[in-house]
């Protein structure tokens, strides 16, 4: 049943239906809380009996949220309702494809619309995930001209093979005379009933193109059988056949991306190189003014390292755990590296993943913080629905941590006063046993960045579970810098010896770029590029091989246009002494220069979101900067896909139900420049509207950051209310339970 304007769904008001598919039906909603409109899609409740349509509406929220792209459609949240299960995404205000087609876009319009579309594939494509329904009703075009990617309702994030009885089902279920959108979008190996690829996307993409310059279906028939035949055995004559204005270039792009055979056509960057050349470099017509896509990241050199996490992960696939430690100085990629290979896990849904962050503001206000911080990744991911009900009944002291009882009933009162006195041994039991039944589901990672700043409780409880590895199927990969675990003689210096000698710790060191590695991005970063080979031993000069400060001097030079494209080939505009004596003398000089080009509202942002840490949330910059929360949204957005100063974490609701982004800067090296320019005076004003903002936002779960509280008021000098947080921290760190369990079990 189709709903009315201003029928409420969650906290999101219908304002109009637009449109209907065979995955529901989809409507232009007002986002009640953060006063933006939103597209709202929402499968019927009697849907929701239909476990393969469940199955796609969820897995088009995963694929789709587990990117993030400027031409890839941004999901806010997912969620059921009494009217069903939604998910509630970002409205594009524009126009589908299918609305362009037939009116004869110029070939200089549909390479810029179309190279945005195969750079989104590309990313899509390097995290594992093949999107299946390439359409021209699966892609829009903003009134700015950015294209966006809709519907990862059918991606799959590993290739699957569709049934030959499929297809011939959902052509016999389709009337005459009617066009089903994944039919004649499909590619030959689909029609065979053969495995979907990457290559799957580029044919659909290729149909695509094709009408848009021709006005025309390649494989136009009488009837969707007769549709599929030509797919799979008749060559389309040349787009520039039926249209003369098509330039040759892109004639053989459109042709290539339609051969028969999947390992014939290029992939998502070769497509996207091709038309940034046909473009001249920068986009025309229609997306002129759109701001240009961030490039792909590349990845050089570590392939001793990534095989050793593969052999990890393998460790425990065969039932046996290990802790792995990436070890190395800032900037130089440890993060990135472990990052990239868990992403490539979670993708393909081969483990459940809890990520934990020791933080040097923190460092030693509480015990066990990263521990609770992965335990509550875990319960959010949904990688593992049940995590929550067995942390509930086999570990109960952590529940109660991760997600304290609220409420001022007897109980509830009851239950946070029963958090007095827990004895390490039993909260170390508890969750041993906790990630040993989610282990017996599939594989368990767990991250822990900088774990230099880890406190002594982590690392006896990393202790304890290394010595159930023997029947744990736990991998733990651990990050840090060994400079800063010998010079606060860290207590896991000895651990790890320990673990070493008994077979069950690997350590990876990791090493500065080579000037082999630094031309190795360059030809990925701009192909059949024309630089002088003096170049990467300038770059490595300058940077020292860090490869954070490598990738922002690039990114600078071609900010600069330092670095051109001229006739489809990447050249440098000026002479290596000219360049050089433009470029700064070291790693602060280059923090320095990316920070002075920013404007003066974009710097005073990042300077308050450098006092909330490392990781910050919209809604406390937007109240202390006293600015508009979809301000300071769009203006994080810019800087993380422009600049590259920050990167979007997730969306979140605080407990008074006020809706966040979570952001984190890009390195914590960046948070400290900006948290460094305060003087004593500013930064104690901003730790207290900081401070107070998230007493706001937490309200009466306030314990919940009691440590973070602590730090922010002791560097507002209020010394009061910061041991106040500091005692509350304590207490919950050293809770005991003992009767917590009866309580909880009593309350399922």
């Amino acid at each position: 049943m189709t709903l009315s304007a201003g029928t409420k769904v969650s906290r999101y008001r219908v304002l109009s239906l637009l449109g209907a598919g065979g995955m529901g039906e989809a409507y232009l909603a007002e986002d009640t809380h953060l006063e933006r409109k939103v597209a709202l899609k929402l499968l019927p409740a009697q849907f929701t009996k239909d476990e393969e349509r469940v199955r796609r509406f969820i897995l088009e929220a995963k694929a789709a949220s587990a990117l993030n792209h400027p031409n890839i459609i941004t999901i806010y949240e997912i969620g059921e309702a009494e009217a069903g299960r939604f998910i509630a995404m970002e409205f594009v205000q524009g126009r589908t494809l299918r609305e362009m087609i037939g009116k004869s876009p110029s070939p200089e319009v549909l390479a810029a619309a179309g190279g945005q579309i195969a750079q989104a594939l590309a990313v899509a494509h390097a995290a594992g995930i093949t999107h299946r329904d390439i359409k021209p009703e699966n892609i829009m075009v903003r009134d700015d001209g950015y294209a966006k990617v809709l519907d990862f309702g059918l991606a799959r994030l590993a290739p699957l093979a569709a049934s030959q009885s499929q297809v011939a089902t959902l052509a016999q279920n389709t009337m005459p005379g009617t066009m089903l959108g994944t039919l004649a979008y499909m590619s030959p190996e689909q029609a065979r009933g053969g495995a979907v690829t990457t290559a799957t996307d580029i044919f659909a993409l290729g149909i695509v193109f094709y009408e848009l310059a021709t006005g025309e279906h390649p494989f136009k028939a009488d009837s969707l059988l007769g549709m599929l035949y030509r797919i799979g055995s008749h060559s389309p004559p040349p787009p520039s056949r039926l249209n003369p204005a098509i330039p040759a270039s892109l004639d053989e792009l459109i042709i290539r991306m339609l051969e028969k055979e999947a390992d014939l056509r290029p992939a998502a960057e070769q497509v996207e190189k091709a038309l940034a050349a046909l473009a001249g470099g920068s986009s025309a017509g229609e997306v002129s003014h759109a701001a240009a896509p961030p490039a792909a990241r590349h990845t050089v050199g570590r392939e001793s390292e990534r095989a050793e996490l593969r052999a990890g992960f393998e460790s425990t696939l065969s039932g046996r755990g290990l802790l792995v430690c990436v070890a190395g100085e800032p900037g130089i990629g440890k993060t990135t590296l472990v990052e990239d290979f868990l992403s490539q896990l979670t993708a393909q849904g081969r483990c459940t993943l809890a990520h934990g962050r020791c933080s040097e503001r923190l460092a030693g206000t509480g015990a066990y913080l990263p521990l609770l911080e992965a335990l509550e990744s875990m319960l959010h991911s949904r990688s593992n629905p049940s995590a929550a009900r067995l942390m509930k009944q086999i570990a109960p002291t952590w529940y109660a941590q991760v997600a304290p009882p609220s409420g001022e009933d007897e109980e509830a009162i009851r239950l946070i006063n029963e958090l007095r006195t827990a004895s390490q041994e039993q909260m170390k039991r508890e969750l041993g046993a906790f990630l040993q039944e989610v282990a017996l589901l599939g594989p368990l990672v767990l991250f822990f960045d900088d774990l230099h700043w880890a406190d002594v409780s982590t690392i006896d409880v990393l202790s304890f579970l290394a010595r159930k590895f023997d029947s744990l199927n736990l991998l733990i990969v651990v990050t840090y810098r060994p400079s800063d675990l010998l010079l606060l003689k860290h207590p896991f210096l000895q651990i790890k010896r320990d673990l070493q000698a008994r077979g069950s710790c690997r350590e990876l060191t990791l090493e500065f770029l080579s000037q082999a590695e630094i031309a190795e991005y360059l030809d990925l970063a701009f192909p059949g590029h024309r630089f002088p080979s003096e170049l990467p031993h300038l770059i490595h000069a300058k940077t020292e091989g860090s490869p954070l400060f490598m990738a922002d001097l690039v990114r600078y030079l071609r900010d600069r246009k330092a670095i051109v494209q001229s006739n489809g080939d990447w050249t440098l505009a000026q002479g290596l002494p000219e360049i050089e004596r433009e470029l700064p003398e070291s790693v602060k000089g280059m923090i320095e220069r990316k920070i002075a080009q920013l404007g003066d509202e974009d710097h005073k942002l990042l300077v308050a979101a450098s006092v909330q840490g490392y990781e910050f949330d919209s809604a406390v910059v937007a109240q202390v900067l006293k600015i508009a929360a979809d301000e300071v949204e769009e203006r994080l957005e810019k800087l993380d896909r422009i600049f590259a100063f920050v990167r979007l974490l997730s969306e979140k609701e605080f407990p008074n139900h006020t809706l966040t982004l979570r952001y984190r800067f890009v390195h914590v090296l960046y948070q400290n420049a900006f948290y460094a320019s305060l003087r004593t005076t500013r930064l104690v004003k901003l730790s207290g509207e900081v401070a107070q903002a998230l007493e706001g936002f937490y309200d009466k779960q306030c314990a919940s950051v009691a440590s973070e509280l602590a730090v922010l008021w002791d560097e507002a000098r209020d010394y009061k209310r910061a041991a106040e947080y500091l005692r509350l921290a304590a207490e919950r760190a050293t809770a005991q339970v003992d009767a917590l369990e009866r309580h909880l079990d009593s309350m399922d």
